[in-house]
């Protein structure tokens, strides 16, 4: 149907085109005068200086008899230059239907543009009506290929074998490569690429996993690099040792979950839920942890080399020993955290608060303090502090020091 449309026109199109050049082209011809009619006037052109090649119309009337003055005036026109007052005195020569052939001409032009709009238009409804069908046999596929996999991971879970190798840690120590789990895994990883960027239907698989509890078993070392699980519940999953380099896990929820040892640079973590997450020896390099809740999170000796916590909330959580050099905790939430040892080597903690903040031992070169609230900070054995640093901060004087450091402190 559509093919017919854009073919018929095409046709009438080239009908009217072909109409306006039967058109056009008598009109040139009538007024068009061929020299080799005129012979007289031929030898004129040789013969006569430019000063008298204007010739008076009526005496071309007379020398002509009933010659047509159009055509006359035509040749005058192209043959011998006029000035502009003898120019005016021939206007009244002229043919009274030059307005109307020139609007004839414009009518003709108008119709082809309105023919070639109307066959564009034409052109681009054709294409989105491909692109929605395109979406719609994509849709479909992806809507089978998840029911598909949960048909096939049900079948799992009500077979007992299959459920005790699926579910039973103690029965992993003794297969090698190939087992059940590893397979459920494998499905699980291939599913959630192919519906990437496809939230709702990445959140029925997660769903599905919690419900079963599989992901306590089925995400462990998993390689998620790069996919996009944005705002998706991953709540108690157990995802250490995996491999979530650049994943977007913005507004995600991973409160109680294990991400143990996992590799999550720069990853973006968003306004995440991470309520006592466990990110023990976690990657965190680069990461985008920009207003998270990490409210009692364990990020024990964690790598945080220039991560953002900015606005982030880390009350009561664990981050002794971790790397956060270069990092940024501008406004950040430290009350009560426990940063011993930490190594704080150019972070940027301007107006953090550290309320009651653990930070024995810690390193503070090059750490930027200014309108951070110390009330209550343990700063003893703190390393490389200068007293502009912790004149910088607010509350200084009801911090701890070592005895020494505050007697010179004042």
């Amino acid at each position: 149907m559509q093919f017919k449309s854009r073919l018929w026109w095409r046709v009438l199109l080239l009908l009217t085109t072909m109409t306006g050049t039967m058109i056009i082209f008598p009109l040139i011809y009538q007024y068009q005068i061929r020299i080799e009619q005129f012979p007289s006037l031929q030898d004129a052109a040789q013969t006569e200086t430019p000063s008298k090649r204007v010739l008076d119309a009526r005496n071309w009337d007379n020398l002509y008899g009933n010659a047509n003055s159009n055509q006359i005036v035509k040749y005058s026109l192209f043959q011998y230059p006029l000035s502009s007052t003898q120019s005016t005195n021939l206007e009244h020569h002229q043919s009274g239907k030059t307005l109307w052939d020139w609007l004839s001409l414009v009518g003709i032009l108008a119709i082809a543009i309105v023919l070639f709009r109307f066959e564009y238009r034409e052109k681009k409804r054709a294409q989105e009506q491909s692109q929605i069908t395109k979406d719609i046999a994509y849709t479909n596929l992806r809507e089978s290929a998840l029911q598909n996999y949960i048909d096939y991971m049900s079948y799992l879970l009500v077979d007992k074998e299959y459920r005790t190798e699926l579910l039973d840690d103690e029965k992993q120590t003794n297969l090698s490569y190939g087992s059940i789990r590893d397979i459920a895994r494998v499905r699980t990883l291939t599913i959630l690429r192919i519906l990437e960027n496809d939230q709702a239907r990445i959140a029925r698989v997660l769903y599905f996993l919690k419900d079963t509890e599989l992901s306590k078993f089925i995400l462990k070392g998993a390689h998620l690099t790069g996919l996009n699980l944005k705002d998706t519940y991953l709540k108690g999953a157990n995802l250490a040792l995996a491999n979530l380099f650049n994943v977007n896990l913005s507004g995600a929820n991973l409160s109680g979950a294990n991400l143990e040892s996992a590799k999550l640079r720069n990853a973006d973590l968003r306004g995440a839920e991470l309520f006592h997450v466990n990110l023990a020896y976690a990657d965190l390099v680069s990461a985008d942890l920009f207003g998270a809740n990490l409210f009692g999170a364990d990020l024990f000796v964690a790598d945080l080399f220039s991560a953002n916590l900015s606005g982030s909330k880390l009350t009561n959580a664990n981050l002794s020993g971790a790397k956060l050099e270069g990092a940024k905790l501008r406004d950040a939430n430290l009350k009560e955290a426990n940063l011993l040892g930490a190594n704080l080597f150019g972070c940027d903690m301007f107006g953090a608060d550290l309320v009651g903040a653990n930070l024995f031992g810690a390193d503070f070169e090059r750490t930027d303090l200014t309108l951070a609230n110390l009330f209550g900070a343990n700063l003893e054995r703190a390393r490389n502090l200068t007293f502009d640093q912790v004149k910088c901060a607010t509350n200084w004087q009801q911090a701890n020091y070592d005895k020494n450091f505050r007697d010179k402190l004042g």
